[in-house]
């Protein structure tokens, strides 16, 4: 797979679509066996896996079943085709991914009764493709966000447990290192819980953006505030609040360019978040903005748009292009799609 050498590119893998400013080669490469979504997605040596997962028989609103995954595929080059490994001890959704090195580790997640409290790493061990576990969490955790930054990794957010008043504003950190022990972060800056924030670690930073705060409503049923904030954390533990995003990017892949800046990729922005049940199969899907933020001009731009919206998944750094793989495509429906940008750094038009 060829790199371009300037400007921005973007390839539909498992298709032909090709939205760029400067085209890339375009190459056809497999679709997820199945379509999920809520699943662990990272780079494993130079694998590509994707881990667990949930889908739907049919849209809600049909009467579908939704169904859990512990199913693990891997690829090993854009032009090979997926394989199965091993399956996760159980099926699960919803963990937080964070790439650490060559490892993938996939943080927390739920079932359909439960959530969980696990830290998966996936790791190469004498050319094979191998599962362990990292210091289990304090609390168990669903619908984080998760970053490793500076060799520690930052757990943000979630859900302790299926309702809605689980919600958690809360960050635990642990040092990857041997003996290390979870630690509750001081006090964040922000006032609200929040579900599916966009976290990332770019250049030492911590990012923490955007998710949803969760609250009951009368009868109990979940509500979301769709939030519009920005924050960092550097090495020295400071906290700045960056300019308010133009839109809420809830469940957004996320990941850093070569120049150390954060990439957004879509989200929710919950601007038809009242009106799924109207539209149902006529919702016509997530943001498809790529946002980064200009730190000398302090504002956020939109680099390109997507070809599709897919969140609830992850990227991954992998060959030269960042990899989303699977997703949730509109409410109710699971896409099989790989898709994968070239990135050199965004250029003014």
């Amino acid at each position: 797979m060829r790199v371009a050498t300037s400007g921005i590119g973007l390839l539909l893998l498992g298709g032909s679509i090709g939205v760029s400013a400067q085209e890339p080669d375009v190459h056809k490469i497999p679709a997820l066996p199945r379509a999920i979504a809520g699943q662990c997605v990272g780079r494993v040596g130079d694998a590509l896996v994707v881990a667990g997962g949930s889908t739907w028989s049919a849209p809600p609103w049909d009467g579908g079943v939704k169904s859990w995954q512990s199913s693990v595929y891997v690829l090993h080059s854009p032009n090979g085709a997926w394989e199965r490994a091993e399956n996760l001890s159980g099926a699960m959704a919803y963990g937080a991914s964070a790439q650490w090195g060559d490892a993938l580790l996939c943080v927390g997640g739920q079932n359909a009764t439960r959530t969980f409290d696990t830290v998966l790493r996936f790791r190469v061990r004498d050319g094979k493709i191998v599962r362990d576990e990292l210091p289990r969490l304090p609390e168990a955790l669903t619908n984080a966000g998760a970053a490793v930054v500076d060799g520690t990794l930052y757990v943000v957010g979630g859900q302790r447990d299926l309702t809605p008043m689980s919600a958690s504003k809360d960050i635990w950190s642990l040092k990857l290192e041997r003996g290390a022990i979870w630690e509750r972060s001081n006090t964040p800056p922000w006032p609200h819980a929040r579900i599916l924030p966009v976290v990332a670690g770019c250049s030492g930073t911590l990012y923490v953006i955007s998710g949803a705060d969760l609250r009951p409503d009368a009868k109990g049923a979940s509500v979301r505030t769709y939030l519009q904030d920005a924050w960092t954390r550097s090495a020295s533990g400071l906290w700045k609040r960056l300019p308010e995003l133009p839109a809420a990017v809830v469940a957004a892949p996320s990941a850093c360019d070569a120049n150390g800046r954060i990439q957004i990729f879509g989200g929710d922005d919950g601007k038809l978040a009242n009106q799924i049940l109207a539209l149902r199969d006529n919702h016509p899907g997530f943001s498809r903005k790529v946002l980064t933020y200009d730190a000398s001009r302090q504002e956020w731009t939109s680099v390109l748009e997507l070809p599709l919206s897919l969140v609830t998944t992850a990227v991954a750094l992998w060959h030269g292009n960042y990899v989303i793989a699977g997703g949730e495509s509109h409410p109710g429906h699971r896409s099989a799609e790989v898709v994968a940008l070239t990135f050199q750094g965004p250029r003014r038009r």
